[in-house]
C-alpha cells in the first residue's frame, strides 16, 4: 500500500443510504405530518409570515454514537420546545 492509504484502518462500516432506510422503513402519517409542518413553519418564519414572530432554531447533533443519550437529549428538546413555543421554532 501507498504511504498516503489508510494503513491505521482496521475496517470500515458503511452506512445505509437514505434512500434505502426510506425504502425500508415506511414513513407514518404522524411522521410525514410533523416533517411537514416543520417545513412550512421554518419557510414562514424565514420570510417573515410567522404570527408569532418566532426565531427558527436550528439544532441537533450532526451524528449520533449514544443511542441512549440521543433519547434523553430529544426528551430535553421536546421540553424546551414545548416551553418556548410562543418564542421559538425548534
Amino acid at each position: 500500500k501507498a504511504d498516503s492509504e489508510d494503513w491505521r484502518i482496521r475496517g470500515y462500516n458503511p452506512l445505509t443510504s437514505p434512500d434505502l432506510l426510506q425504502h425500508e422503513i415506511a414513513q407514518t402519517a404522524n411522521s410525514k405530518q410533523t416533517v411537514l409542518t416543520g417545513r412550512e413553519e421554518a419557510v414562514a418564519i424565514v420570510n417573515d409570515t410567522d404570527e408569532k414572530k418566532r426565531l427558527l432554531v436550528i439544532i441537533g447533533p450532526c451524528s449520533i454514537h449514544d443511542p441512549d443519550a440521543a433519547l434523553e437529549y430529544c426528551d430535553m428538546l421536546m421540553k424546551a420546545k414545548e416551553q418556548h413555543k410562543d418564542e421559538l421554532c425548534i
